[in-house]
């Protein structure tokens, strides 16, 4: 594991990188560091990619959790440490100024025509996700009908995506051990 100073100080900052370009929440940096950590840096498997992802949703702030994870894999503790300020780094700032301007510009014409705009490109960020994550993760018959019947009953029901998981998660250990 490298974890120079200089080394750290990359990690920050492609987490910081992703926490300032990406808008929508969480989910739409998912598609962004799917590229930057498994296409173009390498530093982890789409398996691995994968795995972060599920630790992260059984726990609050799942991409939070991720960038962490990634950080730790890459770098040990001073990597998952300089990646979980580098991605919470941007949000901070941002909220901050654009705290300070949003009540004076909410209602200007511009803001009007940016806004839905920049929800139009988090759903398709959204999709994005959905369907990177789907790739390692549908493997046979039994996994695509497991996330079809979790698909519907997530649009159906109001049952909570936790006890989704952590059934998908009993299926998977009953039958696949």
């Amino acid at each position: 594991m490298n974890t120079d100073f200089g080394m750290l100080l990359y990690i920050c900052f492609q987490f910081m990188k992703i926490g300032l370009f990406t808008f929508g929440g969480g989910y739409g940096m998912i598609p962004i560091m799917h590229h930057e950590f498994v296409t173009k840096l390498k530093w982890l498997t789409p398996s691995q990619f994968l795995d972060a992802a599920a630790i992260g949703q059984v726990t609050p702030g799942p991409v939070a959790i991720m960038a962490t994870f990634i950080g730790f894999k890459f770098a040990g503790v001073p990597g998952a440490v300089s990646a979980t300020i580098g991605i919470f780094l941007p949000s901070v700032v941002v909220v901050y100024l654009a705290g300070r301007f949003y009540a004076r510009y909410r209602r200007s014409h511009l803001m009007e025509h940016i806004l839905p705009t920049i929800n139009a490109a988090v759903v398709g960020l959204l999709a994005a996700a959905a369907v990177m994550l789907s790739k390692p993760a549908i493997i046979n018959i039994a996994t695509v009908g497991i996330g079809l019947l979790t698909f519907l009953v997530v649009i159906r029901t109001k049952i909570s995506p936790t006890w989704l998981i952590l059934g998908s998660g009993l299926i998977g250990w009953i039958f696949f051990r």
